[in-house]
């Protein structure tokens, strides 16, 4: 079994997606979420909670790299 990989953006969906795309990162990615699938944008948790629950993994499973 492999690694899921996804992207948690605080930026716009089209942003994340234009960069995954132009990075030719999409293609290796399970799931990109953006801070429109949110209600509370980063700091807060919400969208590291909404990755992990919709990659069905546990939070000790998980490994976050910020820039």
């Amino acid at each position: 079994m492999g690694y899921k990989l996804a992207v948690a953006s605080n930026s716009i969906r089209n942003t994340v997606e234009v960069m995954m795309n132009r990075a030719d990162l999409e293609r290796y990615l399970d799931l990109q979420l953006s801070n429109e699938d949110v209600k509370h944008a980063k700091p807060a948790p919400d969208i590291y909670t909404k990755a992990i629950r919709q990659l069905g993994l546990m939070p000790e499973e998980c490994l976050i790299v910020e820039d």
